[in-house]
């Protein structure tokens, strides 16, 4: 009986496909659909190796990233001051679509292996928070080596965890550092 039914449903709905079919309206949607997704996987193709070669060719300086608590998202996770790479991306468990195109990209260039031995800052920091200060160190003094620009890094987090401020101060800061105003992980 149910095999019936959905058969009726199946039949039905092939019929109203053909008569869809035949309207100009239709059929160019269609084709613009198909269009569509042809360029989108160009630019989603074009973007990643772009993305690829931004990495490749970063110098990574690693930080261990907070984990969130109850959570095993971020164990062990690093990301790069520099290029913003976050390695706990690969223990979220979201569907390739669901990905915005920066986190394919992270996500290819995870699956080659990430060398964290290399120039690893031993702090734990947001990675939000840690391109911010590499950013502004980077503005001032452009062209420091990983080692200088770690010390560099440090003495910036430290000072910035040191100096206790009242939620007024914490927005300054945080707009100063090109931080959401709703920035809270400080610590």
């Amino acid at each position: 009986m149910e095999l019936e039914i959905l058969l009726k449903e199946y039949t039905k709905l092939l019929e109203e496909i053909e008569i869809m079919k035949k309207d100009d309206s239709v059929v160019k949607y269609c084709c613009l659909q198909e269009k569509r997704e042809a360029l989108y996987e160009q630019l989603r193709t074009i973007y990643i190796q772009k993305k690829l070669q931004e990495y490749n060719s970063c110098n990574h300086l690693w930080v261990e990233m907070p984990g969130e608590e109850h959570s095993p998202i971020y164990v062990n996770a690093v990301g790069c001051i520099k290029c913003g790479i976050d390695t706990g991306l690969r223990k979220r468990k979201k569907k390739l679509e669901d990905m915005s195109l920066e986190e394919q990209a992270i996500m290819e260039y995870s699956k080659v292996g990430i060398n964290r031995s290399l120039d690893f800052i031993d702090v734990v920091c947001d990675l939000n928070l840690g391109r911010a200060i590499f950013n502004k160190i980077n503005e001032q003094y452009p062209g420091l080596d990983n080692r200088t620009l770690a010390q560099y890094f440090v003495t910036a987090l430290n000072d910035i965890r040191g100096i206790e401020v009242n939620e007024e101060r914490q927005k300054s800061r945080a707009k100063r550092l090109g931080l959401s105003k709703d920035f809270k992980s400080w610590k």
